[in-house]
């Protein structure tokens, strides 16, 4: 009977532990729950950190692509008094390329002698060779130059007749050079820089034969002028003298 009458009592305090447990893992489990809710994700993490790494590579690739950061191109230096200003071109007239003195010195000297003038265009490179013909080729060829400056210029009479008037400025790099090639673009026949005025279509019926020709030399430049009639009323010594007038 003792024996009978315990059982229930066992069963009953069974049931409370029981009991009890359960309601500790539910505690366990709301905790945990709670601690995850509050603990970002590991994806979300490497997630943020993959997009602040790929931002600071972009921004860094602007600053050195852009034109105002470091990996800008230096501004092109004003070309030294003694050579003509040096460049790239592609051999036409495209208009001034860059403020040179001694191109407005001529439209200036032209217009005293009472001529109108417009200027077409300039250019200028370090390929002296690869823009003459002739001897004169052969010579720059032979005698690397400093700089070539190449112009072309409309000389209109306050009566009748224009010229087109091509002028070259060639530096060399002593005043020996500058001499011999001054001497060889003086002989007849032995070639000239070529005109800016050639390869452009308006001015396709005009021809440079070298007869109103003139050069001068200053220290380590070599100017060469030479003008051809446009539309007839200038009469020869009025060409020579616009020649003349360029290369002083």
């Amino acid at each position: 009977m003792c024996g009978s009458t315990s059982l229930p009592g066992r069963r009953a305090t069974a049931g409370v532990l029981a009991g009890d447990l359960r309601i500790r893992e539910g505690f366990d489990d709301v905790a945990t729950q709670r601690e995850s809710r509050g603990r970002p994700e590991g994806w979300l993490v490497a997630a943020v950190a993959l997009v602040f790494l790929m931002g600071t590579g972009v921004l860094g690739y602007l600053l050195v692509s852009s034109p105002y950061g470091r990996g800008s191109a230096a501004a092109p230096s004003l070309p030294t008094a003694g050579a003509p200003p040096t460049g790239t071109s592609d051999g036409t007239a495209t208009g001034t390329a860059g403020a040179d003195p001694r191109l407005a010195q001529v439209a200036d000297r032209l217009r005293g002698r009472g001529y109108q003038v417009n200027q077409v265009g300039s250019t200028s490179t370090t390929d002296c060779a690869d823009n003459a013909y002739g001897g004169t080729q052969v010579f720059l060829a032979q005698h690397r130059c400093v700089g070539l400056r190449r112009a072309l210029l409309e000389v209109y009479s306050q009566q009748n007749g224009s010229a087109l008037l091509a002028v070259s400025w060639v530096g060399m790099p002593d005043q020996p050079g500058a001499a011999q090639l001054k001497a060889q673009l003086d002989r007849p026949g032995s070639g000239n820089l070529i005109p800016l005025a050639r390869g452009d279509s308006r001015y396709r019926s005009i021809v440079f034969n070298g007869i109103y020709y003139a050069s001068s030399q200053h220290d380590l430049a070599v100017v060469s002028a030479e003008a051809a009639p446009m539309a007839a009323g200038l009469t020869s010594a009025q060409l020579r003298n616009i020649a003349a007038t360029a290369a002083s």
